[in-house]
């Protein structure tokens, strides 16, 4: 699921090779650097989301309280 606005990443990658860091290009176009991150490196992003799931895996049905 995606709620890229359209040309958001083509703009993204061409101030990126403008020189714009993260934050720059984050500030720029108004999404965060960790939406920049995922964009620039799907790989990574792959790896995080399948941690996330891990984890959820693991502690489904665990409450903190009991």
């Amino acid at each position: 699921m995606s709620n890229q606005v359209p040309g958001q990443l083509e703009t993204a990658q061409w101030l990126q090779s403008q020189g714009l860091n993260y934050t720059q290009i984050s500030e720029v176009i108004g999404v965060s650097v960790g939406t920049l991150y995922r964009w620039f490196s799907p790989e990574a992003a792959e790896r995080d989301r399948a941690s996330s799931r891990a984890y959820k895996q693991r502690n489904k049905g665990t409450c903190i309280d009991c």
